[in-house]
This record gives structure tokens, sequence and C-alpha cells, in this order.
């Protein structure tokens, strides 16, 4: 299990600062020269009573100055991962229930309007269908890290069988499964027939537990210079199994299946306790943070397009041997120009920076390649304009920001902003 989620008994001994009160009015921003950074915190009490807050800032995109909104939007239960859909009109956070504030917390996906002036407000949350595991048991599912499809159709969300977050060791055959919901007007969520979906136990192992995924793009960036694949696939680390899973997506249902010609999803070996994971912006390289190897491993996608793989299966072939990094990478993440990937060491407090190879989907390391953020950096996100870069710090409740210069990957650091206490998730537009 990544260390990303098994202190989570302990923040909340962090509730003791409180209620954070919200309120106050923004005139609208410009999208044009203001951006907005939403963080989750852990470390608080909403004004519901229960734990956990969504906290906004406005970005001005002329000088990086960051200014926090004066407002706190709650969450229905302990918040970890932040999604904003493509249009960056909506936000969805995925929410573990607590075992102190049981009847008013869930283990959901919160969604959420991100309005004009920056604020946010709660639309409703939605509960996960449980999975049916050999002898008809139905094991609840605790939602742990979420992705999109490029088109913002379907929300994939990574669940760990709540029998994981109990008494290790689990009972054999226990395993963790992705939950798919189709996207309505005004973010409603549906999850769809078949949903949730198992994902497979690897050979040696007793039980799996995803703990990232990322899609595969079918919508390229403008002016990339090869035609959009037209399949679509969802790649799912296994931090047991020590293996990233991969899955075909039915673009017109979102049901995941296998490849074509297999009949399961294949798994590929990733280095020790897989973390993040990453799909570059051109649909040709997937990237695996390796927590406890300290370091990534890189593979092109055999979907017609990359130059190293042309057959058009989704399998993935490795790039290169992996790449050290530092501490316990947990996250990382490709620039929107497909041309740097940034790997969110928790352990030694940096990130870690390398170039892609554009051919093969190899990475070599910038020089230098660690830059230092704050105390143990959980998430990043890099704005569509390929301009800035964040991490949240959950050890010292900051939140670290970078201007990024897409030609050669080279990050100026902004001022440090202090957050509420234990920021876990961040998303940008």
């Amino acid at each position: 299990m990544s260390t990303r989620f098994v202190w989570l008994p302990a923040v909340l001994l962090l509730l003791a600062l409180g209620l954070i009160m919200g309120c106050g009015s923004h005139a609208s921003l410009s999208s044009l020269t203001t951006g907005v950074i939403l963080v989750t915190s852990q470390g608080v009490l909403n004004t519901h009573g229960t734990p956990g807050v969504i906290l906004a800032f406005t970005l001005d995109l002329s000088n990086g100055h960051i200014a926090q909104v004066n407002t706190f939007t709650a969450t229905p239960g302990l918040p970890t991962d932040i999604l904003v859909d493509p249009a960056g009109t909506f936000a969805y956070v995925a929410v573990t229930q607590v075992s102190t504030f049981a009847k008013q917390t869930s283990n959901a996906i919160g969604t959420f309007k991100i309005n004009s002036d920056g604020t946010v407000s709660a639309i409703g949350q939605q509960g996960l269908r449980p999975i049916t595991e050999k002898g008809g048991a139905k094991i609840p599912l605790v939602p742990v890290a979420l992705a999109m499809d490029s088109a913002g159709k379907f929300l994939f969300v990574a669940d760990q069988a709540n029998a994981l977050t109990s008494s290790p060791p689990p009972p054999a055959g226990v395993s963790g499964a992705i939950s798919v919901f189709s996207i309505g007007s005004n973010a409603a969520l549906a999850e769809i027939p078949g949903s949730p979906f198992a994902v497979p136990v690897a050979a040696g192992s007793t039980y799996s537990n995803p703990v990232a995924l990322a899609v595969s793009p079918t919508i390229l960036p403008a002016g990339s210079p090869q035609a959009a694949p037209t399949k679509e696939f969802l790649y799912v680390t296994d931090s047991v199994g020590n293996q990233v899973w991969e899955f075909q997506v039915d673009k017109s249902s979102g049901a995941l299946g296998n490849p074509q010609g297999l009949t399961s999803p294949p798994g590929f070996t990733t280095g020790s306790t897989p973390a993040g994971v990453t799909v570059d912006p051109f649909a040709r390289f997937v990237y695996v943070a390796n927590q406890v190897s300290n370091d990534v491993s890189a593979y092109a996608i055999c979907n017609g397009i990359s130059p190293s793989c042309l057959q058009a299966d989704g399998t993935l072939v490795q790039a290169g041997s992996n790449a050290a990094a530092g501490i316990n990478p947990v996250t990382l993440a490709v620039d929107p120009s497909g041309g740097f990937l940034f790997v969110v060491d928790q352990g030694s407090g940096q990130l870690s920076t390398y170039r892609i190879n554009q051919a093969s989907g190899a990475i070599t390391a910038l020089s230098p390649r660690d830059v230092a953020v704050g105390v143990q950096p959980t998430s990043v996100a890099i704005r569509s304009d390929d301009s800035w870069i964040f991490v949240t710090n959950q050890g010292s409740s900051s939140l670290s920001g970078f201007h990024l210069i897409p030609a050669t990957g080279t990050l100026g650091p902004l001022n440090p902003i202090t957050t509420s206490a234990a920021p876990f998730g961040v998303a940008v537009k």
C-alpha cells in the first residue's frame, strides 16, 4: 500500500486545529490572465464538523502571484485525489469515510462547481457499488485515485477493497477494483453497468491493491504530428503485485475489457511497490513511480503511434532501464508538450526532473535532476498552458509552485504558499 494512504488514521490528530469558516465574494476572473489552483486539505474540521476541505487559490499568469480565495469548501469525507475536467468547469474529489465521523462521512466521489470568481461550490456526492468477491461476499470499496478520459465522458476510480484498510493481511483473493462513472450534465455521475471491474491478482500475490491509474488520450494536443489513436487504454498500478495492468476502454460505454485477442487484462512488471502512473499527452508512453525501489519505469505503448512499437493492442514495451529517482517517489506528471517528466519524491522532499526521448520514451535526468520542495510532498499538477507546476507538501502544510520553461524543462521557484494542515491533492486550471 502506498505511503500516500497509510497515515490516514494519524491525520485525525490534526483536527484539533478546529473549525474553518469561510465566506466572501469576489469579482469574476479573466481566464486569459488568471488561473485557479485547488488543493484538498485533510488536517482541519470543516463547517459541518467533519474532516476535509478544498482550498482555492488564484494564480496571476503574468507574474506567478498566488492568492488564497477566502472560501473553504467542505468535502463529504477525508479528501485525497482531486481532478478537474477538461473544460475546467467541475472538480471531482475522492473522499474516504473516517471512523470517528462514520455517520457524516462516506467512501464516495464528491462533485464541485468551479465558479467564475475562483470559488468552489459543492454539487453532491456519489457512492461506489461494492465488489463481489469469491463466495458472493460483497466488499465495500475505498476510492484512492481518479482519472478521466480526454473527452470528459467517463470518470475512472481506483478502489481499494475496504478489507485492505483494516487488519492486514487481507483474506486471500480480495481484489481491488476500478469503478467507472459516466458523466452527465452538471457533473452528474452514474456508475456504468458492469462496474466495479476487478483488478487481477498477480502471480505470487494473494490480493491486488490498485493505487493509481491513467487513461491514454484519444484527443491529442493541437499541432500533433500524428493522428489520434482509435483505441483507448487504462493503466492501473498494483502496489502489491508490482504490476501495471492494462484494460481496454469501450469509448462508447466506458466499460473495461481485455485488449483484443486476450482473455484477461495483461500485467507488466514494474519496480518495487509502484505508486503513481501517467501517460504522455500524445499517447505514446507510460511512466510509473516505484516507491520502494526508488526509481521510475518507462514504457512505450503499442498503439500504432510510438515508432518503437507499431501494433495497436496497448501492450507496454520497456523503454530503457529504470531511471533512479529520489527517496519514495509516489506520483508523477508529463508536461503538456510531452517533453519532460516530473516525479514527486515524498521521502526526500524534492521534485526529480527528466527529459523524454521523443522516439523511444526513455528518460534521462536533467542537470541538476532534483529541485527542492517542502516536507513530505504528495501530489503534482501542471497547468495546461505548460507554464506552471504545483506540488502539495503534506508535512510542511504548504504549496510549492514553479514557472516552467517548456523548451528546457527548467523550473523557476515561486514563493511557497502556506496552506491549512495536511494538504494532499492538487489540480490547476
